[in-house]
């Protein structure tokens, strides 16, 4: 298989850390350009973000895209925590065997 090198670089961020941030791909696009002067592209779904690099962009400029991006998507004081306790909940919780109210059939008048 070839090496394939771009200029490309496309990527998803896991949809509770955006739920937390109350912010889309397109919130994203706009931050960076708006506070950062950094210009990007949601995807036409809203489903990622897409940066392409030019020959004008150096090394410098691509580290620049990185902290700005790290400083829009820090996640909220607790959030990890919290995240970290659902998580061990859901683990410790039993599997529940009894039928739920989903299960009975709808009553009519």
């Amino acid at each position: 298989m070839a090496l394939v090198e771009t200029n490309i670089v496309r990527f998803t961020i896991e949809p509770k850390l955006l739920r937390s941030l109350k912010i889309d791909y397109f919130g994203i696009k706009e931050k960076m350009k708006e506070e950062h002067k950094i210009l990007c592209n949601a995807g036409f779904h809203n489903d990622n973000i897409r940066l392409v690099t030019h020959r004008d962009v150096n090394r410098k400029d691509c580290e620049n895209a990185i902290a700005a991006l790290k400083q829009i998507l820090t996640p909220p004081v607790g959030f990890v925590k919290s995240e970290a306790k659902r998580a061990a909940k859901a683990a410790k919780k039993p599997a529940s065997s009894s039928s739920s109210s989903d299960d009975e059939k709808p009553k009519t008048a």
